[in-house]
C-alpha cells in the first residue's frame, strides 16, 4: 500500500492500484487509500483506481460520491471508468441515474457509448431514460447508435415510442444498425401490420434485403396460408392473423419494395412463388 504515494512514477502508483483492486473486501485504510488517487494528477493512476474501487461490493456512500465525482474529469478514460464502475451497480439511486444520463452527452463516443451500455442494463426504464437513449440512435458515431439500439432491445414490453424509433430508421445507411434494428421488431406483437406502413422505396426495401439476405443465409421463409401470414425462422415459426385487406396490403408492399432484388426468397408453404416475387 506503500507504494501508492510513489512520486517516482505514475507507473508504479498505477500498479500498486491494480493490486490492491484484486482483493476484497477492503479494511478502511485501504479504501481510503485507493479513494485519494481518484485524485491522481495521472489519468491512468485515476482510471485504475475507479476500475478497482468498482471490484468492491457493495459500495458504501462515500465510493458513490467519489466515483460520480470523476463523472467530470478532464480525461475521457477516467469518465469511462465512473460510467462503467457506477454501471455495475445493480441499485441506482437517483442520483447515479441523473449523472449517468448526463454522459450521453459527453464530447468523447467512448464516453457517450459506456453510458448507453450503463443505462441499458437497468430496468424498468422510466420515460426520461427511454428519450435520453433514443436521441443516441442518432449520434454520429456506429457504436454508440448500436449500443442504443442494444440497450433498447433489453426493454420489455416496449412503449409506442420505442417502435416508432425503430421503424423510422429502418431506411439508416448503416447496414448492421439496420439488422440491428430487424431483429428488434421480433420483440413486437404484430410485424406485419406495421410493414405496410412504411415507405416502400425506403424503410420496407430495406427490411425486405434484410429478409433476403437471411434467407439465404438461415431458415427464413415468409408465406400466407389459411388467412393467417407465417415466417419460418431457426427458433421456429411466427404467425399472424391477419384479415384478407391486410394480407394484400402485406403482399403489394412487399412486391413493391422488392422489384428490383435478385435473391428475394418469400415464398408460399408449396413452393409457389410468392405474388411473382422470386426472381
Amino acid at each position: 500500500m506503500g507504494r501508492l504515494d510513489d512520486s517516482d512514477g505514475h507507473d508504479v502508483r498505477r500498479a500498486a492500484v491494480e493490486a490492491l483492486g484484486s482483493q476484497s473486501p477492503w479494511p478502511p485504510e485501504i479504501l481510503q487509500a485507493v479513494m485519494g488517487r481518484l485524485a491522481d494528477s495521472n489519468g491512468y493512476v485515476r482510471g485504475a483506481a475507479i476500475d478497482a474501487l468498482g471490484n468492491q461490493s457493495p459500495w458504501p456512500p462515500e465510493i458513490l460520491q467519489a466515483v460520480m465525482g470523476r463523472l467530470a474529469d478532464s480525461d475521457w478514460g477516467v469518465r469511462s471508468a465512473a460510467v462503467e464502475a457506477l454501471g455495475s451497480q445493480s441499485h441506482w439511486p437517483p442520483e447515479i441515474l441523473q449523472a449517468v444520463m448526463g454522459r450521453l452527452a459527453d464530447s468523447d463516443w467512448d464516453v457517450r457509448n459506456a453510458a448507453v451500455g450503463a443505462l441499458g442494463r437497468q430496468s424498468p426504464w422510466p420515460p426520461e431514460i427511454l428519450q435520453a437513449v433514443m436521441g443516441r440512435l442518432d449520434d454520429s458515431i456506429g457504436f454508440v447508435r448500436h449500443a442504443a439500439v442494444d440497450a433498447l432491445g433489453n426493454q420489455s414490453p416496449w412503449p409506442p415510442e420505442i417502435l416508432q424509433a425503430v421503424m423510422g430508421r429502418l431506411d439508416d445507411s448503416d447496414w448492421d444498425m439496420a439488422s440491428r434494428l430487424e431483429a428488434l421488431l421480433w420483440k413486437h406483437d404484430d410485424i406485419p401490420s406495421h410493414f405496410v406502413q412504411l415507405h416502400p422505396d425506403a424503410a420496407a426495401a430495406t427490411l425486405c434485403r434484410i429478409w433476403a439476405r437471411k434467407s439465404i443465409e438461415e431458415t427464413f421463409i415468409c408465406y400466407v396460408r389459411d388467412g393467417n401470414i407465417y415466417f419460418e425462422m431457426p427458433d421456429g415459426r411466427k404467425t399472424f392473423v391477419s384479415s384478407r385487406k391486410d394480407i394484400q396490403r402485406f403482399k403489394d408492399r412487399l412486391r413493391v419494395a422488392t422489384l428490383h432484388s435478385p435473391i428475394l426468397r418469400l415464398v408460399y408453404k408449396d413452393g409457389t412463388p410468392f405474388s411473382g416475387l422470386r426472381y
